[in-house]
């Protein structure tokens, strides 16, 4: 595999290439029309040449460290010993007045963010629309209001009913901030207090309402469609004969 390996002033302005003693490493030549490898593609389709390294320009993605206010910078390279959180931002252009938009995540450590970017950057690319600001409490709405065409207002409000328990657990948060697991839990916390039948609609209610805001770009990945209802309290004992009680019944029955 070809290396190219480019002295400082070789990259800027026309200095001497870096000249190496390995026979494993390629001389950086400063003039392209005077390079031999210019014309020369590796596996990948890239040009063996040398490649001129380039910074990020001013307000695309990155991440860098904040420090805490009045602490001093303990470590420059890694700050592995100062106060302060990483922050990471996606640039996502300029609003009408040009001033840059921009999404923003933060953690302890600089792998926290740069998983944190992973994971809104496959949000953006799902749901380009969706909004910190619209909760699940406006989605669940938004579903009962308009997404039931044609269906009466006893289904209605049974389907308001059984997602309204699991509002009052989550329906504050973030509809992109919402986890599978958030919502497995508060189903199971329910499991003593609703009917299995309650819970299947509770969970089937919010999952099409995730549905119905997908259908507006608003929500990511649907985390209701992937969680199973658990097994809630058991209904009340039929008080009606089985086929043996009923053949019993009948023969003990005078003529």
């Amino acid at each position: 595999m070809w290396r190219s390996l480019v002295s400082a002033p070789a990259l800027g302005a026309g200095g001497r290439g870096f000249e190496s003693r390995h026979p494993d490493q390629v001389r950086g030549v400063t003039d392209a029309k005077e390079d031999p490898l210019r014309d020369l593609t590796g596996a990948s389709g890239a040009s063996v040449s040398a490649v001129t390294a380039t910074r990020r320009g001013r307000g695309e993605d990155g991440i860098s460290f904040e420090h805490a206010k009045n602490t001093e910078c303990r470590d420059a390279r890694f700050h592995r010993h100062c106060q302060g959180r990483w922050r990471g931002s996606i640039s996502m252009g300029f609003d009408a007045a040009g001033k840059r938009i921009r999404r923003k995540v933060s953690g302890r450590t600089k792998t926290e963010v740069q998983d944190a970017l992973v994971r809104l950057r496959e949000e953006l690319g799902r749901a380009p629309k969706s909004s910190r600001t619209y909760t699940v409490n406006q989605a669940v709405a938004d579903w009962l209001a308009k997404g039931l065409p044609g269906r009466s207002q006893r289904t209605t409000d049974l389907y308001d009913y059984a997602v309204g328990h699991l509002l009052k657990k989550f329906g504050s948060r973030p509809l992109r901030d919402l986890s599978a697991g958030e919502v497995r839990a508060a189903l199971e916390s329910l499991t003593g207090q609703l009917w299995t039948r309650t819970l299947g609609i509770a969970r089937l209610s919010l999952e099409r309402a995730i549905r119905f805001a997908q259908a507006d770009d608003r929500a990511g990945r649907n985390v209701a469609e992937v969680i199973e209802t658990p097994q809630g309290r058991s209904g009340r004992a039929s008080k009606s004969l089985s086929l043996v009680q009923a053949q019993a019944a009948a023969r003990l029955r005078p003529p």
